[in-house]
């Protein structure tokens, strides 16, 4: 779980586009697979890998959880 200031990992990195500085809005979705997508806030990327990368919570509305979601403002 994280909240603002928390770094967590997410299983995106350089080789899907991901660069430092970069802003994520996370969300999830409500009442399950097929419910609406709820935003449960907004990171900035602090370094990549190819296949991961670290995130800086800068935004949050609730706890984010293992299982979030992430989309890449590009």
């Amino acid at each position: 779980m994280g909240a603002v200031g928390s770094l967590m990992v997410i299983d995106r990195g350089s080789d899907h586009g991901i660069h430092a500085g970069q802003r994520l809005t996370i969300f999830r979705r409500a009442a399950g697979a097929d419910g609406p997508i709820v935003r449960v806030g907004e990171s900035i990327v602090v370094s990549t890998q190819s296949e991961s990368s670290v995130m800086r919570i800068e935004v949050s509305r609730e706890a984010i959880q293992v299982g979030d979601l992430v989309a890449i403002h590009r």
